[in-house]
């Protein structure tokens, strides 16, 4: 393999200089990797994995991080804001003008309508992009610009639908997505069940969920538990994220709201850990005022000169997300470091079976990505790559859907 200096990259036997980051310029991962939560500690943990060819914006100055690496503050085409090795990124421009970005090595046909696996085909590698005209794919070879294969429109869509490609023109991120914790309005990790997390008066967040999940029953402006909410031995967690379309219609905001109640079980000297699973209610980002208010919460959206209103009706569930393919003993306090979480993504594969389980189910890739980082937390380096006796835990998980 051809080596660069610290300021060029080799793609295809070519070195390309590398021109130092800009936060107004588009990024892209050049090599899979796990990436850390953007701010905290020097123990921030491991949220996600970020594949091959992954768009990033807003790129920050690198900082250094415990590990010695440098590191980049940025917005992934998904929305999900994160911390990554600053030798990982490097500026789309290098590639020139291209239609579409693979994230995972896919075979082409190499004439039009042929079948896989039957006749020969050309290997599109990940991070590699190409152009593509009446399903004919161009990229690079060498210096020039060649046809190489054939791709139909029906497994492009399929492969963008799965996360697998991406269209590099697209507007991106989809979503601005905003988190609000209502904190611990249960817990049952003792012997008092107490709700709400201590204050006296409940946010317009806080109130709109307990209402949700029926933990409060409104009647006029006061709110009463219910008694027995929750199981023992569990605490309930509630969150609101606002998802803001990036595309706007005549200045209107569109998007989605979606409740999350996380269940999580009691751990050693009743600190939460491992979320047994999590309800979610979506409901559509409404912003123009209904004819009952009284039958609405207002919530006021996080940096916007607006409200959203939300039903006050108690809704059931429409999503419910498990552990599924993680192995218990991953919560164990040297894998998560005591932080909640569902999921443990340790592999590239893992990454792509639990992708598309949540796009079925949210039937949007960019939010099933966000939830993952959201939920998940990942092994140090050390467990993922086989080096320690807690690696066979790491990898084992399954999530592909049965």
């Amino acid at each position: 393999m051809q080596k660069c200096n610290p300021f060029t990259m080799c793609v295809f036997g070519i070195c390309l200089l590398v021109l130092p980051v800009r936060a107004d310029e588009v990024h892209v991962v050049m090599d899979g990797d796990w990436a850390i939560a953007p701010y905290g500690d020097d123990r921030r943990p491991i949220i996600t994995y970020v594949p091959t060819g992954t768009l990033l914006y807003r790129v920050d100055k690198s900082e250094t991080y415990n590990d010695g690496n440098q590191y980049v503050r940025a917005v992934t085409q998904d929305g999900i804001s994160l911390s990554i090795m600053h030798e990982r990124v490097r500026p789309l421009s290098i590639f020139g003008n291209r239609d579409f970005m693979p994230h995972q090595d896919f075979n082409a046909c190499i004439k039009s309508g042929c079948e896989l696996g039957n006749d020969a085909s050309f290997k599109i590698t990940a991070g590699q992009p190409f152009s593509l005209k009446e399903s004919v794919i161009y990229t690079n070879i060498g210096i020039l610009d060649e046809k190489v294969g054939f791709l139909s429109d029906v497994r492009r869509k399929a492969m963008v639908d799965d996360g697998k490609l991406t269209q590099i023109d697209d507007t991106y991120p989809k979503f601005e997505i905003i988190r609000e914790s209502a904190g611990a309005l249960i817990n049952r990790c003792a012997e008092d069940t107490f709700a709400h997390n201590g204050t006296d008066e409940f946010s317009e967040a806080e109130e709109a969920l307990a209402v949700i999940y029926g933990v409060y029953e409104k009647s006029g402006s006061d709110l009463t538990f219910r008694d027995g909410f929750g199981q023992e031995g569990m605490q309930v967690e509630f969150r609101l994220y606002t998802a803001i379309a990036s595309t706007r219609e005549n200045g209107k905001i569109s998007g989605r709201i979606y409740a999350a109640a996380l269940n999580i079980r009691c751990a050693e000297f009743d600190q939460p850990n491992f979320i047994e699973n999590v309800r979610i209610v979506e409901l559509p980002l409404t912003t123009e005022a209904p004819e009952n208010l009284s039958d609405y919460f207002t919530y006021p959206i996080p940096g916007e000169n607006t409200v959203a209103y939300i039903p006050a009706e108690r809704k059931t569930f429409s999503i419910l997300l498990k552990p599924w393919g993680t192995h218990e003993g991953l919560a164990g306090e040297k894998i998560a470091r005591n932080r909640t979480y569902m999921w443990s993504v340790n592999s590239a594969q893992q990454h792509f079976d639990l992708l598309s389980r949540l796009t079925g189910k949210f039937q949007k890739r960019s939010i099933a990505s966000f939830f993952i980082s959201e939920f998940n937390r990942s092994c140090r380096r050390i467990h993922r790559l086989g080096g320690a006796r807690e690696s066979e835990l790491c990898l084992q998980g399954q999530y592909l859907e049965d």
